[in-house]
């Protein structure tokens, strides 16, 4: 399973698998903005927008801090 960083044109950024990729639609949960994805999801990674993507390496660390 890969992972991929995804970040909206709104700036919400979210992590998804390629599992989820392959559904029919992708959304962001900051603006709730979408787009399909057809049966072929590498035309999905050649045109991403409104998303930007970027592959996680499976020896990534990643680690999540939130402030109030």
């Amino acid at each position: 399973m890969r992972m991929f960083v995804f970040k909206c044109e709104c700036g919400v950024m979210f992590v998804l698998s390629d599992e989820h990729i392959n559904q029919r639609w992708l959304h962001c949960p900051g603006c709730d903005k979408r787009k399909h994805i057809s049966g072929n999801a590498s035309e999905f990674f050649a045109n991403p927008e409104p998303f930007t993507i970027h592959r996680i390496p499976d020896d990534a660390k990643i680690t999540f801090s939130f402030s109030a």
